[in-house]
């Protein structure tokens, strides 16, 4: 066999190993091998353990949101240490209601500043809510668009099918339970709280 005939068999053979690699990559990112899940019961303990962070967390959003803005639908997340997100969706979109900020974004971006602004929010707030976030193991609070009274936190998950805890105003009444589920307890912040489980479509 001559040199270049090895040659040639070695490139291919070189990329027969990253095609595959490339398709073990790609098919690990679409299903849910690298994801992280938890059970109901794992996130049922992560609420009994801060339901303090958690009742804490849910003042101080609400506290911050000015009542002019409730027009948006507005989420919040922590991204990595140094990024946050920030959305405002308008309840109707059109060309002259934009969404507002984005996703990821470092302190200083534009984005960010832009939707800030809107709520008045100011750096230290963003922090501290980025803080309050954290110490309850979740990744993003948002407002509900079709509900008032009602709030969404997000724990740490990825994957397409998602638990998520559902923080009412008031504790949850017999009427909702049918629809949503019922609370995390019956006393204490938890009787505003339910566990839910969206499946992926």
């Amino acid at each position: 066999m001559n040199i270049k005939l090895k040659i040639i068999i070695l490139v291919v053979a070189g990329m027969g190993v990253l095609l595959l690699c490339y398709y073990l990559l790609a098919y690990m990112s679409f299903s849910d091998a690298l994801d992280k899940k938890y059970t109901r019961e794992q996130l049922e303990s992560n609420f009994k353990e801060h339901e303090k962070e958690f009742e804490e967390l849910t003042q101080y959003f609400k506290s911050v949101i000015p009542q002019e803005k409730k027009k948006y639908s507005i989420t919040f997340g922590r991204s990595t240490r140094n990024t946050v997100s920030l959305i405002l969706y308008p309840k109707t979109i059109s060309p002259e209601n934009k969404i507002i900020g984005g996703s990821d974004l470092r302190m200083d971006a534009i984005e960010l500043k832009k939707a800030s602004d809107k709520l008045g929010w100011s750096s230290a707030i963003i922090k501290k809510l980025r803080d309050k976030l954290s110490k309850t193991n979740c990744d993003w609070i948002r407002t509900v668009e079709w509900r008032d009274d009602l709030l969404q936190i997000y724990p740490q998950q990825q994957g397409m099918g998602k638990f998520t805890y559902g923080v009412w105003d008031k504790p949850v009444v017999d009427s909702l339970t049918d629809e949503y589920g019922k609370p995390l307890s019956k006393i204490g912040f938890g009787n505003k709280v339910i566990l839910d489980y969206t499946a992926a479509l």
